[in-house]
């Protein structure tokens, strides 16, 4: 079935998407909010409702927050989305779906993805996500590098000196950390130590130099 069409599917800890994608083409696009209280069995469920319809497709790839190895799957960072250890993803996806099914990363898989489709026409690149968590990964001489753990490029997990104590790097400058610490700075008074033609990115940028100096 040369030249089919593949599932795109991207499970975090915010949303899930899926798109049904040829090549570099993506030929239709869904989403939904991903339900963190329910875990991987209602998300695998949820995903397989998403992408129904789509017909003709001969192959699934699955990207997640956490750590893949040999298709199993485990949370780093419990608070972006609660895994459990060593939970057999590919394979449940492969049953519910009935097709073949990768799994990786989603930052190392975003950067493969950029690699083969981005345009840029390069051998080597380094690709860095920040949303729900911080994650990243590394490209060398046209090979995805995962590393000795499998999660070379992975920077959200890198250890961070601050006045509390040593914290994740994702713990202090992702989406969901920054909005926390937005909320917790408060209103904007008249004299603002930063400027922004956006108020909430103010906030986020004073709340972190008061988090981090």
């Amino acid at each position: 079935m040369a030249g089919a069409p593949v599932l795109a599917i991207d499970l975090g800890g915010t949303k899930l998407a899926a798109a049904l994608v040829d090549g570099p083409d993506v030929l239709e696009r869904r989403e939904s909010p991903t339900d963190r209280a329910g875990g991987p069995d209602a998300w695998i469920a949820a995903a397989g409702r998403l992408v129904a319809g789509w017909d003709g497709v001969r192959a699934a790839g699955i990207a997640v927050t956490g750590l893949i190895r040999g298709g199993l799957w485990r949370a780093l960072n419990p608070d972006t989305l609660p895994v459990p250890d060593n939970f057999p993803l590919a394979d449940k996806l492969r049953q519910r779906l009935r097709m073949s099914v990768t799994a990786r990363n989603d930052a190392q898989a975003a950067a493969w993805g950029e690699y083969r489709f981005g345009g840029a026409g390069v051998q080597d690149l380094i690709f860095v996500t920040v949303s729900t968590g911080i994650g990243g990964g590394i490209v060398a001489r046209g090979r995805l590098v995962e590393g000795r753990t499998g999660l070379a490029g992975h920077i959200g997990i890198t250890p961070v000196e601050t006045p509390s104590g040593v914290r994740r790097f994702e713990d202090l400058a992702s989406g969901r950390a920054l909005n926390q610490l937005a909320q917790n700075a408060g209103p904007i008074t008249k004299r603002r130590p930063c400027s922004s033609p956006k108020p909430s990115t103010s906030r986020a940028r004073c709340a972190t130099a008061r988090c981090c100096r």
